[in-house]
């Protein structure tokens, strides 16, 4: 068969699509699997993609959020601030 292989994950769910993989038939199809077990096959990726999230949706699950970087948000926050309190103030002259 030809084509790539393909594999889209969500372990939180047990959840994938694959296609060409040695979990599921060499025939060129997109299969739906949850926990191993085949749950649905498919022609075209979109439509794998749409069974996909709506498993997604009943299951009622969402990424959870991510933590923020305190110091990396404050590094942000201070290069900013200084930008603004120089914007407009011409570069120092040497004078030798």
């Amino acid at each position: 068969m030809t084509g790539r292989p393909y594999t889209q994950r969500l372990p939180a769910l047990g959840l994938s699509i694959e296609r060409l993989t040695a979990a599921v038939p060499a025939d060129g199809f997109f299969y739906l699997m949850r926990t191993g077990e085949r749950v649905g096959r498919f022609r075209s990726l979109a439509s794998a993609q749409e069974a996909w999230r709506e498993v997604v949706r009943l299951e009622g699950w969402s990424p959870p959020p991510k933590a923020l970087d305190a110091a990396r948000v404050l590094n942000g926050e201070q290069a900013a601030r200084w930008a603004r309190n120089r914007k407009g103030i011409p570069p120092l002259k040497h004078f030798y």
